[in-house]
């Protein structure tokens, strides 16, 4: 299952295409970074809008290919009209596609009809998943060098 999720860091974190987060009592995995806005001038923090997969979910995407819909904008819904590579999540199936191209775009009674051809976003793997974990686990360890020296002059 894909969620988007903003999320706030400060200027020094990094993020990453497959950092683990947890959000909602749940670990997700950044699969995409969607959009950033860097506030310097009121917190210093900078916002990521990212695309993120939950663990252990069911791939809900894998029912569904590549396809071509009508979209019918009317005139108050002029400035939100979806452009190219752009993710939206889709209510009628729960999936998440990105827009892979604008067939056509006609007017007609003062509406603006726009065909899209979109994709739906490939989930991770289990294994890769796996491998994000695995990672973050790596980073939380820290682990002392120990010194035999040290420890026999304590004595």
């Amino acid at each position: 299952m894909l969620e988007k999720i903003r999320f706030r860091r400060s200027l020094n974190e990094s993020v990453s295409i497959g950092d683990v987060i947890y959000y909602r009592q749940a670990n997700f995995v950044v699969i995409n970074i969607i959009s950033v806005n860097v506030a310097l001038k009121a917190s210093g923090n900078i916002l990521y809008d990212c695309l993120c997969q939950q663990v252990q979910t069911p791939d809900l995407s894998a029912e569904y290919m590549t396809t071509q819909a009508e979209i019918v904008y009317q005139p108050h819904e002029f400035n939100e009209i979806s452009e190219v590579g752009e993710f939206i999540y889709d209510e009628s199936t729960g999936i998440w596609v990105q827009i892979n191209a604008i067939i056509s775009v006609r007017f007609e009674d003062n509406n603006i009809h726009v065909k899209y051809e979109f994709t739906p976003v490939v989930e991770w793997s289990d294994n890769e998943i796996k491998v994000a974990l695995n990672n973050k686990r790596r980073k939380q360890m820290k682990l002392l060098k120990s010194t035999k020296d040290h420890l026999a002059n304590n004595n």
